[in-house]
């Protein structure tokens, strides 16, 4: 039996196996990290600026400068200064972008860097 669902017209099952997938494994993140709250980063002054370089290098749509921001970004999480949640929520984006998916990699990253909260002043 085919269901009828006419907004999915016109796409074949091999481009909406992925996005399936994708959409899957998107809901079971945000259940993972807490229900949809963006781990934070912007307490650590070396992880803010790892994140920056990573913004522009997505929004320049520079492969090279994406692969080294990726290795700063792993080499802090390795460190333990960028925690693991944040380094699942940033590996995305990443991953957007080494496909080619310029725009939506942008679009999650300025997402979670919107999602950041200032660090109390002491």
């Amino acid at each position: 039996m085919q269901r009828n669902w006419p907004m999915l017209a016109g796409l074949s099952q091999a481009r909406l196996r992925p996005a399936c997938r994708l959409a899957i494994a998107c809901a079971l993140s945000l259940f993972a990290s807490g229900c949809g709250k963006a781990p934070q980063f912007v307490a650590d002054e070396d992880c803010f600026t790892a994140v920056d370089a990573l913004w522009t290098a997505i929004t320049a749509q520079q492969k090279p400068w994406l692969e080294d921001s990726a290795r700063e970004l792993e080499r802090l999480r390795d460190q333990g200064q960028l925690s693991p949640e944040a380094w699942e929520a940033l590996a995305g984006p990443i991953a957007q972008a080494r496909e080619g998916r310029w725009e939506s990699a942008a679009r999650e990253l300025r997402d979670l860097i919107k999602a950041q909260r200032k660090p109390a002043q002491p």
